[in-house]
């Protein structure tokens, strides 16, 4: 979903497939030897399993998992909206899915008010 409508997995399919080739494009341009990190909100699962496809088995994901009013707030906080803008913000919030149960190569981390950046790398 996108702004509360459903839609089509084809989007989100063009979408990672061209940011996968970007990728490519640069670990061909740096070498071996070069690990690197893309930070980018794969919602669903049938997502990270396509760029798990493109890109291959030694591809990590970290998964936020983020409850959906603490998420609002901080699309809120990031654009540089008042806290009371987060409740226009829930609509940004929805079709999510934390990482699975057996998800290869994934790290799922639960976020909340009470965590720090440390606390969650140390997770």
């Amino acid at each position: 979903e996108t702004q509360g409508q459903d839609v089509e997995f084809q989007v989100w399919d063009d979408f990672y497939t061209q940011l996968c080739f970007d990728v490519q494009r640069e670990r061909k341009r740096l070498g071996p030897g070069w690990d690197f990190a893309v930070a980018q909100a794969v919602y669903p699962l049938r997502a990270r399993d396509l760029i798990r496809s493109i890109l291959g088995p030694e591809l990590v994901f970290v998964v936020l998992e983020v409850e959906k009013d603490l998420q609002a707030e901080r699309i809120a906080g990031r654009f540089g909206m008042p806290l009371s803008a987060a409740e226009s913000m829930l609509k940004y919030c929805h079709g999510f899915e934390g990482a699975g149960e057996g998800e290869p190569r994934t790290v799922g981390i639960k976020v909340d008010r009470g965590k720090t950046i440390d606390t969650m790398a140390q997770e």
